[in-house]
């Protein structure tokens, strides 16, 4: 790799430390048709030589991060971060490697389909990008769920996932006692994690088995 033509500042671990930046809004993409089915209008920013000391690209850790607009002396949410450009790689063979480049030119990157496909190493600099979610493409979306009606009781929902990190889903068959603060389930067959879903701040705070039945209490 020729790091000095390419400007390669490689991605490693998250590091948990607040950053910010500047960029340039290069403009809007088709999220479905860059990064996959359901993202909709993304703000693209690209990270160039020439942008400034600021100049920022995203990084691990920095996903829902936000990106905010100066128009005039305020300050307006503009975008949600979302993905980057990459990973890349040197020829069409090992996982490659996550990093914020100035020029993609004569590297390969992996497309939507998990294909290496080369770019031209042309005279100019084809910078990396990223992208961020554009919350104005949103606000309908947004207004309905800050106006939508307030729940007429705090009666939870309990979720379960194999994982503790997720992906977690209601338990449809879940009896939830409110009177008692209790919810019954059958026994799963393997591992799994609860947690509440509601609009108060509840907490479970047992865990029993009876019978054929995990019974949980809440408060």
């Amino acid at each position: 790799m020729d790091v000095a033509h390419n400007a390669v500042r490689l991605s490693g671990p998250g590091d948990g430390v607040q950053r910010w930046g500047e960029n340039v809004v290069a403009g809007t993409v088709n999220g479905d048709g860059l990064l996959g089915s359901g993202l909709g209008v993304l703000l693209q920013a690209t990270f160039d030589k020439t942008g400034g000391p600021n100049e920022c690209h995203l990084s691990v850790g920095d996903s829902a991060g936000a990106v905010f607009i100066q128009d005039g002396s305020t300050w307006k949410l503009a975008g949600i971060n979302y993905a980057v450009d990459g990973p890349y790689n040197t020829s069409t063979n090992g996982p490659g490697f996550a990093g914020a480049i100035f020029d993609e030119g004569g590297l390969y990157k992996k497309d939507v389909t998990g294909n290496w496909s080369p770019t031209p190493d042309l005279p100019t600099a084809q910078p990396g990008s990223f992208y961020a979610t554009r919350v104005s493409a949103h606000v309908a979306w947004i207004d309905s769920v800050i106006n939508g009606p307030t729940p007429s009781d705090s009666t939870p929902t309990l979720q379960s996932s194999a994982d503790v990190a997720g992906q977690y889903a209601d338990e449809l068959n879940a009896v939830v006692d409110d009177t008692s603060k209790t919810i019954t389930i059958a026994l799963p067959g393997g591992s799994r994690f609860y947690r509440l879903r509601a609009c108060g701040a509840l907490a479970i705070q047992s865990i029993q088995v009876q019978g054929g039945n995990l019974v949980l209490t809440y408060q």
